[in-house]
């Protein structure tokens, strides 16, 4: 049994009216009340397990959304590294070029 469903008011609170309706629809008088608490225990059970892999796969979608905005920012920072390591290295080759020009067109007019 997963005792973390225990720690939530509401959970708490559902569990108690459950175990309530199951008693209200099966008590009678004909009904042995050893009868009565097995169905309580094997209704519980199901509730329990069904609400555990709700909470599950709640968590399991969450975590998957966080992992694809953190993929998301990732692939973002590394395109705005790369674009401005990109236009660094463009800004320094333009500048070699321009200074390797002027040298070529000084040597001309100097020969």
């Amino acid at each position: 049994m997963n005792v973390g469903i225990l720690n939530n008011a509401a959970g708490v609170k559902e569990i108690k009216k459950k175990i309530e309706d199951c008693i209200t629809n099966n008590r009678g008088g004909q009904i042995e009340p050893t009868i009565i608490w097995g169905t309580v225990k094997a209704v519980m059970r199901g509730n329990l397990i069904s609400r555990t892999a709700y909470l599950n796969k709640r968590r399991k979608q969450e975590q998957i959304s966080l992992e694809q905005q953190l993929r998301s920012l990732e692939k973002k920072q590394h395109e705005e590294i790369h674009s401005s390591m990109s236009n660094g290295f463009i800004d320094k080759d333009e500048g070699a070029l321009r200074r390797h020009t002027k040298l070529s067109e000084q040597k001309l007019t100097a020969a």
